[in-house]
């Protein structure tokens, strides 16, 4: 009998030990395990291949944030009242939460796309947490990093800034080493389950841009340091600034002769300059800089500051701006020629943008408004010259911070290749916030594929996370504007404002021969006067819908002004008169 009770508390005890190594194993399993059972359709093998990436760039990530912990003087002065390994954490936790965020992913640790944040957390918190498969982790100890990463991911901010840490270390190369690992995590991350979205894509090109960002910064201190560049890179517009700062002067002959560059080159990097604030273009075309030191120069080109131009200096963008300077843009804007229906417009939303902010400040409601603009007409109505006073309107309101104009088109957005596109779009698009981005003949970006598509979806998204940041004014044909934005829900319902750009009348086309006559300190002998007016009616008669408006004075005044060159240069002597007078004969091709 006695045999017999023993038996039963052995079998029992066998049992009861065999029942706990089996919970144990099942434990040991882990959440991985667990999580497979819950995703059938990705196989163990790719889910294993997936975490291992997983671990090694997060691995990466902390072996880097050691290396700012230990090394990186600024990161030091910031945790000089506090726990250095808390602040490195808190860094690289929120860094890593904000990836989540931005590809709308949930964090939990019921969530195994979620294991990289618990593991990195783990290990900053010194518990044991294996890669092994059958041994995960210690559950009690990994409750505790869950518990924190939850609680951090519930604080999260929508508009977490990715990448914190880049701007609490001073070092370029450890910034570039956390970024670069930053982005092999957030890529680990969005094809963990074998696919990559829009939201995805979007928050690994807005790392790559941080990246790009901290490179370019990096090889600008490198030549103000040590004055080498490569004029084929992005410094060749470096190199030209630093040049015509320290000569202060700036004309376009002296910059090709210099730098063996053709005049269109040329043209390109001063506009880019103009656009920095270091040089400004005078009402009588001329170019002036505007920066005096190398110092202010370089805080520049990193972006420490930005220059404001000279009281009296006012930048000129087409031919249509009649010499005197305004500083009011309205002012600017009515003394263009021609385009009343534009002026009408532009002075009409000025006028509901100033009652809304005057509403605002009596504590009324206001009428919710977009700020965007789609302006359509044929080339050289004055589109981009409305759009940098528009600019200035918005500025003035206070709707925008800089109100600088970036203008690109199809060219500035669309890479040639897979996954570059993102990157390239987002790239211009910080270099407009604050201020107005025009993009020119933006129905191009529906053709050719689905890069175009991927630059439009870029676009959208960032119009809506920068909301408040910049305005967007798409520009071209009329019914080609008509049909892009129709093609898309997301353009139709962010751009309701068009301003249709008439063309220019003969007596228009006049006008503005006349003031670019009056500009360079040329005079026209009557005769000649009645011809070139004839001459602009039948364009006008016969225009086609590429006929160039404003452009095409342009052109007709550069034909004029060197057929009168040739006429002159045979003659033995010359004075003033001469030399400014246009007659018939200039007028007249040969």
């Amino acid at each position: 009998m006695k045999d017999d009770t023993n038996d039963n508390i052995k079998e029992n005890r066998k049992k009861k030990n065999e029942d706990e190594l089996n919970e144990k194993r099942k434990t040991n399993r882990g959440v991985l395990g667990q999580l497979i059972d819950n995703n059938k359709n990705i196989s163990e093998q790719s889910l294993e291949n997936n975490r291992n990436a997983i671990f090694e760039s997060v691995d990466e990530i902390l072996v880097v944030a050691q290396n700012v912990k230990e090394n990186d003087n600024k990161f030091r002065d910031l945790c000089k009242d506090s726990d250095a390994d808390v602040e490195m954490l808190n860094f690289v936790i929120y860094d890593l939460l904000s990836c989540y965020v931005r590809m709308n992913k949930v964090v939990s640790k019921d969530d195994i796309e979620s294991l990289g944040v618990f593991y990195c957390v783990s290990r900053c918190l010194g518990l044991s947490m294996s890669r092994s498969v059958s041994s995960l982790l210690e559950f009690e100890k990994y409750d505790r990093a869950c518990a924190f990463v939850e609680q951090k991911f519930a604080t999260m901010p929508e508009k977490y800034s990715l990448k914190k840490i880049a701007y609490w270390v001073d070092d370029d190369n450890l910034k570039i080493k956390y970024l670069t690992s930053l982005r092999k995590y957030a890529n680990n991350l969005a094809k963990f389950d074998d696919r990559i979205d829009w939201l995805e894509s979007s928050c690994i090109s807005e790392i790559e841009s941080c990246k790009n960002q901290v490179e370019y910064r990096a090889k600008v201190k490198s030549y103000f340091k040590y004055g080498i560049a490569d004029l084929h890179s992005d410094l060749l517009n470096v190199e030209i600034a630093r040049y015509i700062v320290r000569k202060q002067r700036c004309t376009v002959n002296d910059i090709q002769i210099q730098f063996l560059l053709n005049q269109k080159d040329v043209l390109k990097c001063l506009k880019k300059l103009e656009d920095e604030g270091i040089i400004a273009t005078m009402a009588n075309g001329r170019k002036k800089v505007i920066v005096s030191t190398d110092e202010e120069l370089q805080m520049i080109f990193l972006g420490e500051i930005v220059t404001e131009k000279e009281e009296n200096v006012e930048q000129i963008e087409t031919d249509i701006l009649t010499e005197k300077n305004q500083s009011d843009p309205i002012e600017k804007l009515n003394s263009l020629i021609g385009l009343n229906s534009v002026k009408s417009e532009i002075i009409s939303l000025k006028n509901f943008l100033k009652i809304q902010i005057e509403r605002n400040k009596q504590g009324l409601k206001q009428t919710s408004i977009s700020y965007h603009c789609v302006f359509t007409g044929n080339p050289g109505t004055g589109k981009t010259t409305v759009a940098r006073i528009l600019a200035e309107v918005y500025k003035n309101l206070g709707i925008i911070e800089k109100g600088h104009l970036v203008e690109t088109d199809r060219s500035g957005l669309v890479a040639e290749y897979v996954g570059q596109t993102a990157v390239k779009t987002n790239k211009i698009i910080d270099s407009a916030l604050d201020g107005v981005l025009f993009i020119d003949e933006a129905y191009s970006l529906i053709g050719g594929g689905d890069y175009g598509k991927e630059a439009i979806a870029t676009l959208l998204k960032r119009m809506e996370d920068d909301r408040d940041r910049f305005v967007v004014i798409l520009a071209g044909y009329t019914e080609e504007m008509q049909s892009f934005i129709d093609s898309n829900p997301g353009l139709q319902s962010r751009f309701s404002r068009y301003i249709e750009f008439p063309d220019y009348s003969a007596e228009e086309l006049f006008k503005i021969f006349e003031l670019k006559m009056k500009e360079n300190e040329y005079t026209i002998t009557d005769d000649a006067k009645i011809y070139l007016q004839t001459f602009f009616t039948d364009s006008v008669n016969n225009k086609d819908r590429n006929f160039g408006n404003g452009r095409f004075v342009r052109n007709v005044f550069e034909k004029v002004i060197t057929r009168q060159s040739n006429r002159l240069a045979s003659l033995p002597s010359l004075n003033s008169q001469i030399l400014s007078e246009i007659t018939i004969e200039d007028l007249k091709e040969n």
